[in-house]
This record gives C-alpha cells, sequence and structure tokens, in this order.
C-alpha cells in the first residue's frame, strides 16, 4: 500500500572556462548540467536521493579560439602603443569542473532498508541484524531478500562472517534459492563473488541455540521481499495469497515486509502459525527496534501502529503443522 518516489537529482554545476590573450582575462561560464536522475525507491521503502548532474561544457566558441590561437585577434591591445605585426602570445585555457562527492557509508543495516557500501558503483546490502557489524544476531530471527538483477554475492569489506558453524555446528545459514530450489547455502565460509540472477532469494535464519557476530553480504541489487499480489486486501493483510482460515498453509524460507502510512491499531481477525522452537513469526519494528512479535494462536489485540513502523513476516525451515493456516490482520 505503501508507494514513494525517489527524489530528483540536483542539476550539476555548470562548467568555467578561462581564456588569457594578451593581458585580457576572458571568462565564460559553460551551461548547467542535466538534473541527476531520480532516487530508485522500492514499493515499501523509503525513496533514495539522486545523484547529482554532470556539469555542462564551456559555451566558449571554439572558433574564436582558434583565431586567437593563430593571431587573428589584433584589437586586444585597445589604445597602447605596441606592434601590431608581432605575433599575439598562444592562449591558455584552463577549464574548471566541480569535484565530484565521495560516496557515502552507513554504517548499519537492516531487513527492511538497503544500505550501501563505499564501492563504486554502490552495492545493496543486508545484514544480520540491525546493529552489524556492533552485537550479535537474535535466536529465532531471519529475513528473506529478493535479487533484482543478475551480479555476484560477497561479504562486505569488514570480513566478518561469524554463524558459529565450527563452535556449535551447521544451524544459522544463508541459503540462496533460484526458482524455488535451494542451490547454495553459507555456514562456514562466506560468499565470494557468488553468481546470482534476478529473481533469486536470500535467506537468513537463525536457530534458538547460540547466537554470533553475523555478517553482511552486498551484490548490486536486492531489496527485502514485498508482499505479494493478494497479501494486501484493503485494510487488512494475510499470511500468504491462498489465506482462507482454515485449508491451506504457507510455505518454509517465506516472508515479506512493508512500511505502515497511517498511525492507529492493528487487531488480528484470524491467527495461527507455529509458536514451539521456531522463527516463524510476525514482527513490528520502529525505529530499527523490535516492538511486538507474536507467533502461536494468540493473536494480536489493539497493538498500536505508527507511521513508518515496519511489518515483517518470516518462516524459517522449522515444520508447519495442519492447525498453522496463518493469519489476517486488520488496521483501524
Amino acid at each position: 500500500k505503501v508507494n514513494s518516489a525517489g527524489g530528483k537529482g540536483k542539476a550539476g554545476k555548470a562548467g568555467t572556462e578561462k581564456a588569457m590573450s594578451a593581458g585580457i582575462e576572458v571568462n565564460s561560464s559553460g551551461g548547467k548540467g542535466k538534473g541527476g536522475k531520480a532516487g530508485s525507491s522500492s514499493r515499501r521503502l523509503s525513496s533514495g536521493k539522486g545523484k547529482g548532474g554532470k556539469g555542462g561544457e564551456s559555451q566558449v566558441d571554439r572558433v574564436a579560439e582558434i583565431n586567437i590561437m593563430v593571431g587573428r585577434v589584433n584589437d586586444s591591445c585597445g589604445k597602447c602603443e605596441c606592434n601590431r605585426n608581432e605575433p599575439v602570445e598562444p592562449v591558455v585555457v584552463e577549464v574548471v569542473y566541480p569535484t565530484p562527492p565521495e560516496p557515502t557509508k552507513n554504517p548499519t543495516s537492516s531487513p527492511t532498508e538497503l544500505v550501501f557500501a563505499s564501492a563504486l558503483p554502490p552495492r545493496a546490502c543486508a545484514s544480520s541484524h540491525y546493529s552489524f557489524p556492533a552485537g550479535i544476531y537474535d535466536p529465532l530471527g531471519g529475513w528473506l531478500y529478493k535479487i533484482t538483477t543478475d551480479s555476484t554475492l560477497s561479504c562486505d569489506d569488514t570480513n566478518i562472517w561469524d554463524l558459529g558453524t565450527d563452535v556449535d555446528g551447521a544451524f544459522d545459514h544463508l541459503v540462496l534459492f533460484r526458482d524455488g530450489i535451494e542451490i547454495m547455502r553459507w555456514g562456514t565460509t562466506c560468499p565470494v563473488d557468488y553468481p546470482v540472477k534476478d529473481g533469486d532469494s536470500l535467506v537468513f535464519y537463525s536457530d534458538n541455540s547460540h547466537e554470533y557476530r553475523g555478517f553482511r553480504v552486498c551484490t548490486d541489487s536486492m531489496e527485502p521481499a514485498a508482499p505479494e499480489e493478494g497479501i494486501i486486501q484493503g485494510d487488512c493483510f494475510v499470511s500468504h495469497p491462498t489465506w482462507d482460515g482454515y485449508g491451506t498453509h504457507y510455505d518454509n524460507y517465506y516472508g515479506y515486509s512493508f512500511k505502515i502510512e497511517k498511525a492507529g491499531t492493528m487487531t488480528s481477525e484470524s491467527f495461527n502459525i507455529r509458536g514451539r522452537g521456531t522463527g516463524q513469526a510476525l514482527k513490528l519494528y520502529r525505529n530499527n527496534e523490535l516492538i511486538g512479535k507474536w507467533n502461536g494462536d494468540e493473536g494480536i489485540s489493539n497493538q498500536d501502529v505508527e507511521v513508518g513502523d515496519v511489518i515483517s513476516f518470516f518462516v524459517d525451515d522449522s515444520a508447519i503443522y495442519d492447525e498453522n493456516t496463518g493469519f489476517k490482520v486488520c488496521f483501524m
């Protein structure tokens, strides 16, 4: 339900050109550059700022410059007593363009906002937990991202990869799916230039045993999975597109997230997802902090929500039972 357009980039600064001929300064301003492209915006993410446009080329008449070079401009002496037959000194032209700004680095990331590393060009990154590289990730956590262009996947320049596999065993994983089929799983080592394709799903999940420092991985373009068609139903949303409250079930390695655009409350009309030893949960985040988590069959009653809060539903690899028919939650 939430769509936000990226901001327009600022117009580039004009180029400047300075010519010196026989002691006279000639200054000519270049044309203004075109505006930068608009920043991209996911349906569920905050809009980005566009990059500034390049400076325009100088409008100095090149024919006049050539004339100066060959000495055809003889009136520059004015009323002074000078020898008009002497050759004119060569013109020195200095073109100055603005220095492009250095890319910025955002120190944190989360399952609901993209963070760009300082590489050129920028790469979209996702971390195991909000405070990475500080702190540790939570037990029974996880997220789902969608790759949006063919590229490669690697750890970021912190070179931190810690899922505890060599200490406690292979319980926490980063998994890559293509067309619903698992094609790669990382636990002991991080991915290094692993090829990914548009439409791939990247899933991280942790069990309830131990927590570690985690990781951040980057690729050219990816975004948190948005709700599929059929999830948002007016002022309500459901766990999965075929939800009917009794006969269908959601899938493993599944999830989505979106931002709330209107303050109010939310209450579940139906609610049943696994609640025992599982990462299956519906969560509510505010300013990157978890303020609500629900699973089992108790549901939600008059939970306050604010503009910008993030709803996140995620299902890990744990079993889904017959009674786990999902949920329907509505805003008031």
